[in-house]
């Protein structure tokens, strides 16, 4: 062990350097309640909410102003606060379960509060960005089958509700403006957003519908009882509307067979099947002959000008297929029936040499054994004459002029895309993120020997770049790579290290983290929201949300690319309010992500036991300045390491924000 571990280990050079450093007593504001604050939240957007026996309040960050305050929501428990994905919204619980509310973070509007619509108990809930609406799927007192409710998002009023047969749902989707499919088990339904009024409904499968009908009430008790015993995770269903009048519904199903040998021992086999149907939209009514059927679990659909290539998941029994558009006729290999595949279609990703198709199947002890191959969507082949085996799911993936990068769960590699095979003699041990880019080089973090290697772009080769290991302490693998003037710096959540541009250490410093979880709570989930943003930008959707993140100028506020565009920019055309405010704090947070700040937040114990949170200099790996969080086991503070701000409760009633 080398002196300064060892000294670091006893607890003396760390603190050491913590009295050194200057801590920040003077807030850049304060903000005072009439009651002791329970809780905060900074939400992925950067609004501060502050939880107290008022009620919840908006804080401005930049101000500390109170922009809003909703004295109906005092008793929330903050275990229950959670974003709601792909929405600017929030949802927030009673710590008893006995009350569920939505808010607009923004302008503090309560969208949504289950009691006032009459639900005990919410199953799910879908966001429709272009109705301003949200659809919740929950339970009504006097009903005894679960409802849907929907509610407008502009006012918080309930529009509608309706008690069909709405057991299970299983897809969802929404049609632009005023329209919306949802499927049951048994059921499609078109349904007028702002209404209610069902365009049409039609049964997923005619014939046993018509059966069920023929049995009249004990039809009814046996769909009733079907209900019950399917499990929600054996039942699968997706929508993909398509450019003409209609519309594919994929939908997977359990098989169980019984037999029973002479012996009469009985067994069981639980196959899963799949189909896939086409529908016109204005009518619901089928446009193929009879549904496409693929042994195995719901997988990828392509959707190619050729058709509709259908990627299943069926392990060693799975076969790709190309359906016609028209008729859902199938027509790759030998009489229609597909291409061998040596495990489940897991994902794909296009490329100018085709359709690289990541495989799954079953090993031994019930693990996972992942391979890549490269489909040609003109002849319907694989393209590599072996499988490429490769450790865990593709996260991201790169065309460089030597073959193809990419990085997988737990390594990284090039494949040469004239033989499918791997360019680097063995796979850089490694994980998404620790790996950055320039013009002509990749820079990657090996977790096997703790060394950076990099990768000539232009001719495919590998070689060692740092001239030391980087060993991190506290049993603690690095996070993410950044690209600096002074070098490339090697980021964890309480290691930091720096790799200058001749390969020589720089530095490589631990600052130990308390024993507590409840002292990291706040730092570890804003490097989660801030680990979400550069995660997109480097990943799949690289291209256009990382060219999105460096414009200066506003692209409009249906223009933000990658999924994004499909959330705000309908709000915007539906003319939301606060349409332009979302689409504002998310350029402005996906900017500040592109232009990485200059040092690391971590949280660190002292010899004195109290807990610092300490920003620590990238450059030189040294404690820049901290904020004493005292010796509270769990404090009341909040870290937004995307604005660079700290806001902690120095005493009860009072939140102080540090800006960095």
């Amino acid at each position: 062990m080398s002196l300064k571990r060892i000294i670091a280990a006893i607890g003396l050079f760390i603190p050491a350097i913590t009295l050194m450093a200057q801590e920040r007593s003077q807030s850049d504001w304060e903000a005072a309640f009439a009651q002791s604050v329970s809780w905060t939240r900074t939400t992925p957007f950067g609004n501060l909410l502050v939880h107290n026996g008022e009620g919840l309040h908006g804080v401005d960050p930049g101000t500390g102003k109170t922009l809003w305050s909703r004295t109906e929501l005092k008793n929330l428990d903050e275990n229950r606060y959670e974003p709601i994905e792909g929405s600017p919204f929030i949802t927030l619980g009673t710590a008893d379960n006995s009350e569920i509310f939505i808010i607009e973070p923004f302008e503090g509007t309560v969208v949504f509060q289950s009691r006032q619509a009459g639900i005990s108990s919410i199953i799910g809930k879908y966001v429709l960005p272009a109705n301003l609406s949200l659809l919740i799927h929950g339970n009504i007192p006097g009903q005894d089958k679960p409802s849907i409710v929907m509610v407008d998002l502009s006012s918080g009023k309930k529009l509608w509700d309706k008690h069909d047969d709405f057991g299970m749902l299983t897809a969802f989707i929404e049609l632009g403006a005023d329209q919306f499919l949802i499927a049951t088990l048994w059921k499609i339904y078109r349904i007028h957003t702002r209404t209610g009024e069902v365009e049409w409904e039609k049964p997923i499968d005619p014939k046993a519908s018509a059966q069920m009908a023929k049995l009249g009430a004990l039809g009814g008790m046996l769909k009733n009882l079907a209900e019950q015993q399917v499990d929600p995770n054996d039942i699968k269903a997706e929508f993909y509307p398509l450019e003409s009048d209609a519309f594919i519904v994929g939908a997977q199903v359990k098989n169980e067979k019984t037999t029973t040998d002479s012996q009469g021992n009985k067994k069981t086999t639980i196959t899963y099947s799949s189909t896939y149907n086409a529908y016109k939209m204005s009518t619901g009514d089928p446009m193929w002959p009879k549904p496409a059927e693929f042994k195995g679990y719901l997988g990828q659909l392509i959707f190619d000008e050729r058709g509709i290539i259908v990627c299943p998941d069926a392990g060693a029994n799975t076969r790709i297929n190309l359906l016609d558009y028209k008729t859902g006729e199938t027509s790759w290999g030998k009489k229609g029936r597909g291409i061998k595949a040596r495990g489940g279609v897991q994902d794909y990703y296009l490329t100018d040499a085709g359709i690289l198709l990541l495989f799954e199947s079953g090993g031994s002890k019930g693990s996972s054994t992942f391979r890549l191959n490269m489909l040609d969507p003109a002849t319907g082949m694989l393209k590599f004459d072996k499988y490429l085996k490769v450790d865990g799911r593709v996260r991201q993936t790169e065309i460089l002029p030597s073959g193809l990068f990419f990085v997988t769960e737990s390594e990284a590699n090039l494949i040469d895309l004239a033989t499918g095979t791997e360019k680097f003699d063995k796979s850089v041990k490694t994980k998404p993120l620790l790996n950055v880019g320039t013009d002509d080089r990749i820079y990657i973090f090996s977790l096997k020997d703790d060394k950076v290697y990099a990768v000539d772009k232009n001719a495919g080769t590998l070689s060692p770049f740092s001239k030391a290991e980087i060993k991190f302490d506290g049993k603690e693998d690095p996070d993410e790579l950044e690209l600096r003037e002074s070098g490339i710096a090697i980021v964890g959540k309480q290691n930091v290290a720096l790799v200058g541009m001749d390969g020589s250490v720089k530095y490589n410093n631990y600052f130990p983290a308390p024993r507590l979880p409840g002292l990291l709570r706040a730092i570890y989930a804003a490097q989660a929201i801030r680990m979400a943003y550069v995660g997109a930008v480097s990943t799949y959707a690289s291209g256009a949300l990382a060219a999105y993140a460096q414009q200066e100028k506003d692209a409009g506020k249906a223009a933000l690319g990658q999924g994004f565009s499909e959330v705000y920019g309908a709000m915007g055309q539906a003319g939301f309010a606060y349409a332009g405010m979302y689409l504002d704090a998310v350029k402005s947070r996906f900017k500040a992500t592109a232009n990485a700040p200059d040092f690391v937040f971590m949280v660190m114990d002292t010899e004195a036991r109290d807990n610092h949170l300490i920003r620590v200099s990238k450059d030189n790996g040294e404690i820049m300045d901290y904020i004493n969080l005292g010796k509270e086991k769990e404090p009341v503070y909040e870290v937004d390491n995307i604005s660079n701000q700290v806001y902690y409760r120095k005493t009860g009633n009072k939140i102080s924000c540090f800006k960095f």
